[in-house]
């Protein structure tokens, strides 16, 4: 046994160093971390890509006459406005898992439930942001309802969801692991 152990730990690390490929070329590695929850390259790569494209389409739609290089928004204010819509997105998805608990997949289910057959949905998912019908649930719909959920409790409570948003904030745990981003304790910043 003692003559294969070099074969066996060489073969463990190439298995090691593949999963290690695999993960950074898929952009399964985390760029934030919002409180326990990491953000993954991949999830910020799609929401970069989703808001520029939508800022490129609403340009179109409403100021059709103006210059292409006026339309051109600031990749580095892209990011930061992408991963401040992540950390926000997070920070909002577990004030509404403490609000709501187990029911948060049934009560989102029950909002979205009547669109999930729709085409035209997809279609302007596509459209306005690039992205296929699953991605467009994910990245757009299911936060979007989670925050009408915590919305609704929030309001129950007496509170405003705004007000929420600026408390829980200044109080979170944010680390972002970008040289260009960080995070001021209230949004993302150039630095």
């Amino acid at each position: 046994m003692a003559q294969y152990k070099f074969y066996i730990m060489f073969a463990g690390m190439m298995v090691v160093g593949l999963m290690a490929t695999f993960i950074v070329t898929q952009g399964y590695y985390p760029v934030a971390l919002v409180g326990n929850n990491f953000v993954s390259e991949r999830t910020f790569a799609m929401e970069y890509r989703a808001a520029s494209l939508y800022y490129e389409n609403l340009l179109k739609a409403y100021d059709p006459l103006s210059k292409e290089q006026d339309k051109a928004a600031d990749p580095k204010e892209m990011e930061a406005g992408a991963m401040d819509q992540l950390v926000e997105n997070a920070l909002i998805k577990d004030g509404a898992e403490r609000e709501v608990g187990g029911d948060l997949d049934t009560l989102i289910q029950n909002k979205l439930g009547k669109y999930s057959d729709d085409t035209d949905l997809a279609k302007a998912g596509l459209t306005l942001y690039g992205l296929d019908k699953k991605s467009f649930w994910d990245e757009i719909l299911i936060p979007q309802a989670t925050k009408e959920v915590l919305q609704g409790r929030l309001y129950l409570k007496g509170q405003n969801i705004d007000d929420w948003l600026v408390s829980t904030k200044k109080a979170a745990r944010v680390i972002i692991f970008s040289p260009q981003l960080r995070w001021d304790g209230a949004q993302v910043q150039l630095k």
